[in-house]
């Protein structure tokens, strides 16, 4: 179960772990529709590709922008 902290960066308010559907954002402005998501070295596999693939197209069907970082 997500912890859904709330975090203030340059004035906007950000949850953490924060569900969406079946999902949970890592980092998510509900104000902006905005969600930050830092990837690990498990991104890259193919497997975990396909299903950040689906998951994006969810998020964003819902109406969010879905950036991606890599957390190295």
């Amino acid at each position: 179960m997500g912890h859904n902290s709330e975090q203030r960066c340059g004035g906007f308010e950000f949850r953490r772990q924060h569900r969406i559907g079946p999902y949970f954002a890592d980092f998510c402005c509900i104000a902006q529709h905005l969600i930050i998501e830092p990837d690990g070295s498990q991104h890259p596999a193919p497997d975990e590709e396909r299903k950040d693939g689906l998951r994006t197209a969810y998020l964003k069907q819902q109406g969010y922008r879905v950036l991606r970082f890599w957390n190295e």
